[in-house]
């Protein structure tokens, strides 16, 4: 039968949706035209004159019509039982009100008369109207009615199609999806179940950043077995043998890491280069442990090296960690971190993200549950992120030194060791990195013992290197750092690290030869990154060891007039602040038209 155009078939659709009912001409112009034309109602008249053409060939007058027009109205006769809708909310009655052993079978009957979706020619014309996701509604409910009461094989064979059907109408529906996946396994087919279950996770988490509902998980472990058990990465490295030190810090980071919180823990350890962030991290990942029995992921970000970690790659590696097979992985880095995030939310895992470059690398690695908690370990203070907590890792106070000491070397410090130990960590300016190298080199024999690696030590200019041990060197734990900055401020940290500090900021800015509202700018790259402090009365200082290396980097890159130019700029900031100050707590009559270096003169 030609039921003519679209707008016609439209008009009939709604009108059987509504079969027995009026429906007002102008509910009729709305549902055709978001913009209506002037000749709208002449149009729908039209259209439903061409309709009793088609319904009733012959027929003549109107009142013996089955297509009624009442008081602006039409309506639609038509017996119930030609009507497949109406058939099926008969049957849907039926069983509502049939004893138990009757209703598996009226509600299969009622699903027969489905062969796809309600007015499926019509495509997404009146999926919005109320009447069409009503009837959605009532055989979503009739297909997992009829689930439940499914007991065997072949019921849910029978049932699959109509299953997959309702997912296919609602994508993102968890109970249709989970029920679905019961009646795939239950009829044997487990390797369908598993692919509907991966669909439907990944399409959570693509479009909604959101993990399985515990429905769907339940589903899930039905079709898996009792004795499945989910990936548990331990991905921490070892323990770090023989630390020592720093006993408060750790009780705090472990409090700061179990305890409650509205959003997921995130701890930044920050610090200069050498001050054992990655071991401290490392231990505190190890003490928790317990309190994240889901697994603990772990990643070196390489931030200070010159190829950063990829975030697309860590992610990864995460998702594999957490059983996820490498064909569900998404290829977009906006996807995978959705999906790592829908993972980690129903799991209680820790995450420890070693040497974090910027805000930028460490984002898409952030899970978004409460349940979780992360450690993040950079140089920088990452000031632009948002963690729960920041923990400033500078160097060790004189016992933790000398314990770490100890403890490195295996063997506790006897009396004879007091001084030159002292002196020894003096000169490694209690960097738990130096330590350790400097234990190791004892330990090797190079030197028969502390006061003689002290003595070495004493002297500036071999100190680098002479902390060095295998791999492991002071010196180029503090190039990595210095090669990420911007040519202005590595200048800066040259010529600084030259002077006695600490230096006054008005006078780093006369060294420099900048403005001083130029300084913070030239600086705050090297505060960032724990290269050089700020004391609370403006005060430019270093640790020694980066003087040290500062001095070692200008003999090599500033020519000896830059330095001398430098050292005469200071030094005339000194003198001219003396002359003042000398001037204003002592004048000496007609001095104060004199030039700065005569006044001393004449003082």
């Amino acid at each position: 039968m030609e039921l003519g155009p679209v707008r016609q078939r439209v008009i009939l659709a709604l009108l059987l949706l509504n079969a027995g009912r009026p429906v007002p001409r102008a509910r009729l112009v709305d549902v055709l035209w978001a913009d209506p034309p002037a000749n709208a109602v002449n149009k729908v008249q039209g259209y439903v004159a061409a309709l009793r053409n088609v319904l009733e060939p012959g027929r003549r007058r109107r009142g013996e019509s089955i297509l009624r027009h009442t008081g602006g109205s039409y309506t639609l006769d038509v017996p119930r039982d030609l009507l497949d809708l109406s058939v099926f909310d008969d049957l849907l009655g039926a069983a509502a009100a049939a004893e138990r052993t009757a209703i598996a079978g009226l509600l299969r009957s009622a699903l027969e008369l489905w062969r796809g979706d309600v007015l499926a020619d019509l495509g997404e014309m009146l999926a919005h109207l109320p009447e069409v996701q009503a009837v959605r509604s009532r055989h979503r409910q009739a297909v997992l009615t009829a689930a439940t009461l499914a007991e065997d094989r072949a019921d849910n064979a029978v049932l699959v199609p109509h299953l997959t059907r309702a997912a296919e109408l609602a994508p993102l529906d968890e109970e249709v999806h989970a029920v679905l996946m019961v009646a795939l396994h239950r009829c044997g087919r487990r390797g369908d179940a598993l692919r509907a279950y991966h669909s439907v996770r990944e399409r959570l988490a693509r479009e909604l950043g959101v993990g399985p509902s515990s429905r769907l998980a339940e589903a899930y472990q039905e079709v898996v077995g009792p004795d499945a058990e989910p990936s548990v990465p331990a991905q921490l490295p070892p323990d770090v043998p023989r630390f020592a030190g720093r006993s408060m810090m750790l009780k705090s980071l472990s409090r700061k890491l179990t305890r409650s919180h509205a959003r997921p823990r995130v701890v930044l350890l920050a610090g200069v280069a050498g001050a054992g962030k990655t071991a401290l991290a490392v231990r505190a990942g190890h003490l928790v442990a317990e309190a994240f029995p889901d697994g603990q992921l772990f990643a070196d970000l390489g931030g200070t090296g010159d190829r950063p970690a990829d975030p697309n790659e860590v992610l990864h590696g995460f998702l594999r960690a957490l059983g996820v097979p490498d064909e569900r992985i998404p290829i977009a880095l906006p996807m995978r971190a959705a999906l790592f995030r829908s993972l980690l939310a129903h799991r209680r895992i820790l995450v420890v993200l070693d040497d974090v470059r910027d805000v930028a690398q460490v984002r898409p690695l952030l899970p978004g549950s409460s349940s979780n908690a992360v450690v993040l370990t950079s140089r920088s203070h990452l000031a632009a992120m948002d963690v729960t907590d920041r923990v400033d890792v500078g160097v060790l106070n004189a016992p933790d030194a000398a314990e770490l000491l100890a403890s490195t070397l295996g063997r506790p410090l006897g009396n004879t060791d007091g001084e030159a130990a002292e002196g020894l960590l003096a000169a490694c300016g209690y960097l738990p990195l130096a330590v350790r190298i400097a234990a190791g080199r004892i330990l090797l024999g190079g030197h028969p013992d502390i006061a003689s690696l002290a003595r070495l030590l004493s002297d500036e200019r071999a100190r680098l290197d002479e902390l060095r041990l295998g791999d492991l060197a002071v010196r180029s734990s503090f190039m990595l750092s210095y090669r990420n900055l911007d040519a202005q401020s590595a200048r800066a940290f040259r010529l600084l690290a030259t002077a006695v500090s600490p230096v006054p900021s008005p006078a780093a800015a006369a060294m420099l030869a900048v403005r001083p509202n130029q300084l913070a700018r030239l600086l705050e790259p090297l505060v960032d990154t724990h290269m050089l402090t700020i004391d609370a009365m403006g005060r430019c200082e270093f640790h020694q060891l980066l003087r040290v290396f500062g001095r070692e980097r200008a003999r090599a890159e500033d020519g000896e007039q830059e330095l001398l130019r430098a050292h005469m700029r200071l030094a005339g900031w000194y003198l001219n602040t003396l002359g003042r100050r000398v001037e204003t707590s002592c004048p000496v009559p007609g001095i104060s038209d004199t030039a700065p270096d005569q006044r001393l003169q004449r003082v």
